[in-house]
């Protein structure tokens, strides 16, 4: 029964992704079930978590199941009238295509392994899962005494909400509180992972036989199986890196492509990560400002401009409504990082060689990472050789953009140890991004895409 309940549960998660995703979809090129499943995963929960938080506001003693699993069904009714017409591919598979589906499953079996063998890190636990299950106690819907109470401190309230909403909305279903059943998400987020690789590779137009390089690499980073911000942990941060590998996916189209669908797209799931966690704003920030320099070196400054503005709404609306939630209900927030002006940047300026010295062996720290950030190094550098990292340039910078944000706000940092115990984390997030510039670097200069519908 637990089963049955849990999958209902996950099938409404995914019938308001779904539902939501037939009108954010792309129109100028065929959208295949691979990416309408994909971005399902993406928006159901991002949909359903803001839901339940706007519940929350408007009618705060009221318990959201009901009438959120009502919400689900009539976006998933909606999105599949709007999608009736649609096939799925009718041509044969390729003989590649059997092999990267079973690498596939081999890499969510072995996930799912290690995620039930281990207990939830730190903050999967206390943070994220303790606010669910104070979510579920209370109906679906943290109360606002949560966010007052100086005792709750420890709990970090003033992390936003996707994560421990999705996560009640299974205790609710499930009808009781079950760690267990809970590490289900992480194996989700990485089938979702997977999906993206290979849409985000048909998209630029990788030849078959190198469609196994981005999983492959994948496979070889231990952090992404093992320890605090993995796959397995229960943290925030490879749900994180999900989201802003698939904002980057559409960022990418756009940026060779010009279509406005893509950069709306792109700019609703950069939005997401600032829902998901608080470095998601330097995600969010990325994204932008590349999306920025496509029309300023296209010189359509007023073209651009609306449109931009459009991709960029989202972001703002959920980085203002959390902001000024906090600071309407007096939230005591911890401080972490001292205020950035430019004197305390010119006090502290002694710890920019520290800091590159610790981003540096970080990345080669084989424990956590293996070769992977050499491997990213020798790519850049090859492709940059054979000149035709112009052509990848947004991707690069998106790899390189957030890198560097991170490791420069350490500058402003008030604890000692600050940047050995979190970095780790935030190079996650970037690291399914990276993987497919390997999938680039064996690739000709110049290529002509595929519809990603085949």
């Amino acid at each position: 029964m637990d089963y049955l309940l849990l999958s209902i549960a996950l099938l409404l998660l995914f019938l308001g992704g779904w539902g939501v995703s037939q009108f954010l979809s792309p129109t100028l090129r065929p959208v295949s079930f691979v990416e309408r499943c994909v971005l399902a995963l993406l928006l159901g929960p991002t949909v359903l978590s803001l839901a339940t938080f706007c519940w929350g506001l408007l009618l705060p003693g009221v318990a959201v199941r009901w009438p959120l699993t009502i919400l689900c069904l009539l976006l998933g009714g909606i999105g599949w009238r709007h999608s009736a017409k649609a096939s799925l591919p009718t041509n044969p598979p390729a003989t590649w295509q059997p092999i990267l589906l079973t690498l596939s499953v081999v890499q969510l079996g072995v996930l799912s392994i290690v995620s039930h063998l281990r207990v939830l890190g730190w903050d999967g636990l206390f943070n994220f899962e303790g606010k669910a299950r104070i979510a579920f106690l209370q109906g679906g819907i943290i109360p606002w005494q949560f966010f007052t109470d100086p005792t709750r401190l420890w709990q970090h309230p003033n992390y936003p909400l996707l994560l421990p909403l999705t996560e009640s909305w299974l205790y609710l279903w499930l009808g009781r509180p079950d760690q267990a059943m809970l590490k289900i998400i992480g194996p989700l987020f990485f089938a979702t992972a997977l999906g993206l690789l290979y849409l985000g590779q048909r998209m630029s137009g990788v030849r078959a036989g190198h469609m196994l390089v981005a999983p492959l690499a994948l496979f070889g980073i231990p952090l992404l199986w093992l320890g605090d911000g993995s796959a397995s942990s229960g943290y925030a941060d490879f749900p994180l890196a999900v989201f802003y590998l698939a904002a980057v996916i559409y960022l990418v189209e756009f940026w060779r492509t010009g279509a406005t669908a893509s950069l709306w797209l792109a700019g609703i799931l950069a939005a997401a990560t600032c829902w998901l966690k608080q470095e998601g704003l330097i995600l969010w920030m990325s994204v932008m400002w590349l999306a920025a320099c496509k029309f300023l070196a296209t010189r359509q400054w007023r073209f651009g401009l609306k449109h931009w503005s459009l991709a960029a709404l989202p972001g703002i609306v959920i980085l203002a409504g959390w902001r000024i939630f906090m600071r309407v209900i007096a939230q005591p927030g911890t401080e972490e990082f001292m205020p950035v002006t430019p004197g305390n940047l010119r006090d502290n300026l002694w710890r920019i060689p520290e800091i590159a010295h610790g981003v540096v062996s970080e990345m080669l720290t084989l424990r956590h990472w293996g070769v992977f950030w050499v491997l990213i190094a020798a790519a850049l550098v090859w492709l940059l050789w054979r000149r035709s990292l112009r052509e990848w340039l947004p991707l690069a910078l998106a790899v390189l953009l957030p890198i560097t944000a991170y490791a420069s706000v350490y500058i402003f940092t008030l604890f000692t140890g600050h940047l050995e115990s979190s970095f780790p984390r935030l190079l996650l997030h970037v690291t399914p991004t990276a993987t497919l510039l390997l999938a680039l670097a064996f690739e000709p200069a110049s290529v002509d895409p595929p519809s990603p519908a085949t």
